[in-house]
């Protein structure tokens, strides 16, 4: 009886001979791949990748001065408004004191000119008016006398002209000192009182503004926060806008990630996100909250149409306030946005966050 499984068929050497239909099938299957391409994956179905991110405080010396001291230590927690580094402050210290100095003359000038001459120069004026008199009245005694010798030809005409010229010098001397009296009984005009208060608040000003940069060598935390770098020692004298201390804020997680220009159409800000960390065993809920408008790298072939998925868009998640859980800013996560797991962040998303919740962009 024969049977019916085929018999594969077989060479001369007794060898089986090679089977032509698997290979037609692996071909046809790639011919088919050719002609149809895979279908292109839901880009929410994409994992986004990026790092936590918290605000950075870098805070910079106001003056090219030596620093004289570093009250905290990298790693340390920093509350807002604590000292962090001292720049040395006595060439400024000075400044202020010759400024204060400044002031003080002007406020005893214009009391000087509200008041008026002291008693003891109008003693003076009038000192020197009766002295001025005396030299008129013996003047004109000269002239009077030098008349008669002249009239008996005793005298020239020329010693009654000197006489003359120098009761005139008398009576000239005279008029100055009664009007420097009268100045100084006057007091100061009102030009002069409002040219010394412009100068009194020109020096005030100055002592704010030199105050200021006094207050400025202190470095202190504006946020509660972590340092994160100290690149100076004490002694060593950073240029004028050099960080002295960095600081990361203490206050929201956000998350910086970066959208395939194909994922653009997707993304709106207020869509939930759902994140995950290594080493997490739950995911993370955050909202979107910035999109950049301009691609982070933008190749000069970008605007060809089979090159655009080369963009990449700078985008921010911002944690949602209950998922705070104290990780490391810059540690790796990945984000879906939009995804069937991020929906329940959305009705959270879709509410009013409060300043806290929800910071301002970073600018970097």
């Amino acid at each position: 009886m024969k049977s019916s499984v085929p018999i594969a068929s077989r060479t001369s050497t007794g060898r089986p001979r090679p089977t032509i239909k698997p290979l037609l099938v692996l071909l046809a299957c790639a011919l088919w791949g050719l002609a149809c391409p895979a279908k292109t994956p839901d880009p929410s179905e994409l994992p986004l990748l990026g790092t936590l991110e918290r605000h950075r405080q870098d805070l910079v010396a106001s003056a090219n001065e030596p620093i004289r001291s570093i009250a905290v230590a990298r790693g340390q927690a920093v509350e807002a408004g604590q000292l962090l580094v001292q720049l040395d402050d006595r060439r400024q210290a000075a400044r202020v004191e010759a400024a204060r100095a400044t002031v003080q003359r002007y406020e005893a000038r214009i009391e000087e000119l509200e008041r008026g001459g002291r008693s003891e120069r109008r003693q003076e004026a009038r000192s020197a008016i009766a002295a001025d008199r005396s030299e008129v009245e013996l003047a004109r005694l000269e002239v009077h006398r030098l008349q008669k010798l002249v009239e008996a030809q005793v005298s020239s005409q020329a010693d009654l002209d000197r006489g003359q010229s120098r009761l005139e010098t008398a009576q000239a001397r005279l008029e100055a000192s009664e009007a420097a009296y009268r100045e100084l009984v006057a007091g100061a005009t009102s030009e002069e009182l409002n040219q010394a208060f412009a100068d009194l608040t020109a020096a005030r000003a100055n002592v704010v503004d030199l105050e200021v940069d006094l207050q400025r060598l202190a470095v202190h935390s504006p946020v509660a926060g972590i340092i994160d770098a100290l690149p100076y020692e004490v002694g060593e004298v950073p240029g004028a806008g050099a960080p002295v201390a960095t600081v990361i804020s203490s206050g929201p997680a956000w998350v910086r990630v970066y959208l395939p220009q194909d994922t653009l159409a997707q993304t709106s800000i207020g869509l939930p996100a759902r994140i995950e960390v290594d080493g997490l065993d739950r995911s993370l809920g955050g909202c979107v909250r910035f999109v950049a408008s301009e691609a982070t790298f933008t190749p000069y072939y970008s605007l060809s149409e089979h090159d655009r998925h080369r963009l990449s868009y700078v985008g921010e998640i911002v944690l949602l306030a209950d998922q705070e859980i104290g990780l490391v800013t810059g540690i790796p996560v990945r984000a879906w946005i939009g995804d069937e797991g991020s929906t329940q962040f959305a009705e959270r998303c879709s509410r009013p966050q409060s300043p806290d919740a929800l910071p301002a962009a970073d600018p970097s």
